[in-house]
């Protein structure tokens, strides 16, 4: 009995290993994209695409704004190849930063 599930579990750790191999060397369109197009003059733009567009070179711009007086409360700037997931805790860390820097709260949790 040991020995069938001793079997068992090796047979799936290899295919897991496989199905990994297989992901790596598939990747995504934009990692596909930017192991091949390198900007000359901008080594560190990285290859976006918008639905219905062609892939280009780009960056991320970010910010966060105060949407009832319109006043940006923070700015950044990162790898075009960054999800929204990726940069919020950057984003919304500059924004607590510089709202505590001029001495600004919001009322409902002391930011």
């Amino acid at each position: 009995m040991f020995e069938r599930s001793s079997k068992y579990f090796n047979t799936l750790v290899e295919n897991e290993e496989k199905e990994k191999e297989e992901k790596n060397k598939k990747g995504t369109k934009g990692e596909r994209y930017n192991d091949k197009y390198v900007s000359p003059h901008d080594p560190d733009a990285r290859v976006s695409q918008k639905r219905g567009k062609s892939p280009a070179l780009n960056h991320l711009g970010i910010i966060s704004v105060d949407a009832a007086s319109h006043i940006i409360c923070g700015a950044s700037v990162d790898f075009a190849d960054k999800r929204d997931g990726d940069t919020t805790e950057k984003i919304v860390g500059q924004t607590i930063e510089n709202l505590q820097e001029v001495d600004i709260r919001d009322g409902s949790n002391g930011i």
